[in-house]
């Protein structure tokens, strides 16, 4: 296999469909629901950490002064980073988000007067972006006492109060299994390729080999094809390599904004009726586990099933 990290227009210029390129970060925009309610429907984990939010009395505030920046980013912003990265000194400069913060504005999550909370947003168009995030952590647990949570169910209701369609909900990294990611998914965010977003990661082989097999169906990676974005996923090699497995392997990791997702089994797929590709209606193909520049050309729709397990038209 061959990995290299490339700036985004050389990635497309040189290099071409022997590679998969994979953005170094995907991001995720959450459309605006009517209501709370609907925002809770959208998933078991949303209606769960909607209704902590609730029960803990939660209220938001929004702030443009230069002092609650100051607050936020000495007290909440740099002590939650630290304590969540301690090794990778991930905190961003104070100018730098200064700056952001003054064309934007910072959203405060309260119990009574105590703030826990706090996040940097900044409007753009019909969409308003979430940047940063800050809690406090000092004899407080962040996502026990719903403060986290509450920065999605407040930020969405702050969006809607303004007129927003759109909340970015920021970057994440390009796996279908990242916890962050999955946890963007859960409130309904939909996939997006950030123009911003500069860097690719681009990844060849010749062969899917045991290793390789083993790394996808772990880190299903997402990757730029065809002008929107796909993503390849292998079943585990003890897996059975029928439809009823791969459907349910397919719906733990398929996203909004995904084109395709494309399966590899090791143990090919004799078992899986041929289906012509002018018939696709799914986001589901069938791939064989043979080379980077092979598997899209080679790849094959998946049957639908029914409930019981049934193949579907």
């Amino acid at each position: 296999m061959v990995m290299a990290r490339m700036p985004r227009p050389a990635s497309a210029w040189f290099f071409g469909d022997a590679y998969i390129h994979v953005p170094s970060a995907v991001d995720s925009w959450v459309e605006i629901p009517r209501d709370t309610e609907a925002l809770a429907g959208r998933s078991t984990r949303a209606r769960r950490n909607t209704n902590l939010v609730l029960r803990s009395e939660l209220s938001w505030t929004t702030s443009v002064a230069e002092s609650d920046f100051d607050l936020f980013y000495d007290r909440f912003y740099v002590p939650f980073v630290a304590q969540r990265y301690p090794d990778s000194g991930a905190s961003r400069g104070k100018q730098k988000l200064r700056k952001l913060f003054r064309s934007g504005f910072l959203l405060w999550i309260s119990r009574g007067e105590e703030k826990l909370a706090g996040a940097i947003f900044k409007p753009d168009g019909e969409v308003v972006r979430w940047f940063v995030v800050g809690a406090r952590v000092d004899g407080v647990d962040p996502v026990k006492s719903g403060a986290l949570s509450a920065i999605y169910v407040f930020g969405i209701e702050c969006a809607r109060q303004y007129g927003f369609r759109w909340l970015d909900v920021g970057w994440s990294p390009p796996s279908l299994r990242d916890g962050v990611l999955s946890h963007k998914r859960s409130w309904g965010a939909i996939l997006k390729d950030s123009p911003r977003i500069d860097h690719d990661t681009l990844f060849r082989w010749n062969a899917l080999d045991d290793r390789l097999m083993t790394f996808l169906s772990e880190h299903p990676l997402i990757f730029r094809d065809d002008g929107g974005l796909s993503a390849i996923a292998a079943l585990p090699r003890d897996a059975c390599a029928d439809l009823v497995t791969v459907w349910a392997a397919y719906r733990r990791v398929a996203m909004p904004g995904l084109r395709r997702v494309y399966m590899v089994s090791a143990n090919g797929w004799s078992a899986v009726p041929l289906r012509a590709p002018a018939a696709d209606s799914s986001g589901l193909w069938l791939a064989d586990p043979v080379s980077s520049r092979e598997f899209r050309r080679t790849a094959r729709p998946a049957p639908r099933v029914d409930e019981a397990g049934d193949r579907g038209d």
